[in-house]
């Protein structure tokens, strides 16, 4: 596998799956020097994720099992991704939209999806739930996590694919605001992270 940068002059747009799954991604994050994460998120068969220390304030972002290392400071932008459809966004002084996740409905088959401001709601079926991260970097400028997919024992439902997500966003909106604190002491701005 190889660790690809833009740094180093590694093509970032030609990432093409290693054929190493989860256990050799876990093995390599293990490897790398100094790295202890504190949140370890992988799917799929060639995996997708990422890896974040938050003491050393790196993040390994592994795409088709390869990895590509950054500082927390290079994640701008945190959004979960339904269908399309942005429900839930957070950034550096994020000031705009909201729209509520919905509630999972039973069976885990599909989820009510509706605006905060309006009493409607309606019924859909969950096809797709994504992570969409935005980086400081123009050569990899985003990092997609799908949370529904094919897995070996079968399909990944929505009421599993909602919490994983939302719990990775919520990491996020973490370290996306811990930035922004870093980056500007005592200037009052408090990151703003509202539903779309």
């Amino acid at each position: 596998m190889t660790s690809l940068d833009s740094r180093t002059g590694g093509s970032l747009q030609s990432l093409k799956p290693t054929g190493v799954g989860k256990k050799g991604v876990l093995a390599l994050l293990n490897a790398i020097d100094g790295f202890q994460p504190a949140l370890v998120i992988l799917n799929g068969f060639s995996p997708t994720g990422i890896a974040i220390d938050p003491t050393s304030r790196r993040v390994i972002l592994v795409k088709y099992g390869n990895l590509i290392e950054r500082r927390c400071e290079d994640l701008l932008e945190s959004q979960i991704v339904v269908d399309d459809v942005t429900v839930a966004k957070s950034n550096l002084s994020s000031r705009i939209i909201g729209a509520a996740v919905g509630e999972i409905l039973a069976g885990g088959v599909g989820a009510v999806v509706g605006g905060m401001a309006t009493t409607t709601t309606s019924n859909q079926i969950i096809r797709q739930v994504t992570v969409k991260i935005l980086l400081n970097d123009l050569s990899y400028p985003s990092h997609s996590i799908d949370f529904i997919g094919t897995t070996w024992y079968g399909q990944t439902y929505p009421r599993i694919a909602i919490p994983e997500a939302q719990h990775l966003h919520d990491y996020l909106r973490v370290v996306i605001h811990q930035n922004e604190t870093v980056a500007s002491p005592g200037d009052g701005l408090r990151d703003q992270t509202s539903p779309v």
